[in-house]
């Protein structure tokens, strides 16, 4: 299960994979926190749960760091360059580092995760980390999906934020969304928008990870 809830959280990180420079005078590098909360705190997997997800941006690179497992024994960092389509998942367990590098098929594979659903845009607004931030509901078919609330900005340069994620209907960077999947419910979201020089150098994979397959990096952790 620790698998899953990680692969998932993989997905999830996919979405701000797009900053970009405009002539808007936005913030085109910066790092946003994030504070994530299980809303199901009997889930029998509650204890690998994350609480936090640090994401770093410059240009077009992303990067995303998230903590999972009892003590967050297991490190998953995602770096993303979307103008050359290239997306990289490296785990971290101790002495053991591997990474993989996505095609689009395996992409677009994890992505499908919602159920037949419509994203209904709303007049409301509020301030999240400083951002203004607009409203919209997805709302789900199937009624034992739950319907819940995503808020996003229009406040930073970013370039097709969500191009390679389930919220691709969303036209913002994500500042409190929802992911709810193998009956694990979790809210994210941003507490802090620090605008800081951001590394280039952040977003190399590191030469002394293993380079793997999926399905070997699938097989690292049980069901």
């Amino acid at each position: 299960m620790l698998k899953q809830i990680l692969f998932y959280l993989c997905c999830i990180t996919l979405l701000f994979c797009g900053c970009n420079n405009n002539e808007k005078g936005l913030l085109s590098e910066g790092v946003i926190n994030y504070e994530v909360t299980l809303i199901n705190k009997d889930y029998y997997m509650a204890y690998a749960a994350p609480s936090a997800m640090t994401f770093e941006f410059k240009d077009s690179k992303c990067k995303g760091v998230i903590n999972a497992g009892p003590g967050g024994i297991v490190t998953s960092i995602f770096i993303s360059d979307p103008e050359r389509k290239i997306f990289a998942q490296l785990f971290e367990m101790g002495n053991k580092k591997y990474v993989h590098s996505y095609d689009e098929r395996e992409m677009q594979k994890e992505n499908e995760i919602f159920p037949p659903h419509t994203v209904k845009s709303t007049n409301e607004t509020k301030v999240i980390a400083g951002c203004k931030c607009k409203k919209v509901v997805y709302d789900f078919k199937d009624e034992s999906m739950p319907d819940f609330d995503v808020y996003y900005t229009n406040d930073l340069a970013v370039k097709s934020p969500n191009w390679a994620s389930p919220f691709k209907d969303v036209d913002g960077v994500l500042m409190e969304y929802q992911v709810n999947k193998y009956g694990l419910i979790l809210r994210f979201t941003a507490k802090t928008m620090n605008h800081v020089k951001v590394e280039s150098s952040n977003f190399e994979i590191p030469e002394d990870h293993k380079i793997v397959t999926l399905e070997y990096l699938e097989g690292l952790f049980p069901h």
